[in-house]
């Protein structure tokens, strides 16, 4: 469980670096909030991967499983998504209280 609270962590840490890095031309006044796309941001710094995670599943799986599902996700924003999955991280890696049936 506390793999999983650090996989959270980190997931929430990159997700408010992205946050921080699509807010900051706007709070500068250097145009409108526009959020990056896990998608375009994957395509400018991995094009090969991605390129190779489309013909992984495309060869693996039906191409609609890529243009319905893969493609849904990577337009969402990168903070969304990431702070998303790491709130479900951190969910599941939660501490959980013990319960003693035999106390009374």
């Amino acid at each position: 469980m506390t793999v999983l609270r650090f996989l959270a962590g980190l997931l929430l840490l990159a997700a408010l670096i992205a946050l921080v890095s699509d807010a900051t031309r706007p709070l500068m006044g250097a145009g409108p909030f526009v959020p990056t796309s896990l998608g375009r941001l994957w395509a400018e710094t991995a094009p090969k991967s991605l390129a190779a995670a489309r013909s992984a599943v495309n060869s693996g799986l039906s191409p609609a499983v890529w243009n319905m599902l893969a493609a849904t996700l990577l337009a969402m924003p990168t903070f969304l998504l990431l702070g998303l999955a790491g709130a479900a991280l951190g969910w599941l890696g939660r501490r959980r209280n013990k319960v003693n049936v035999f106390v009374n």
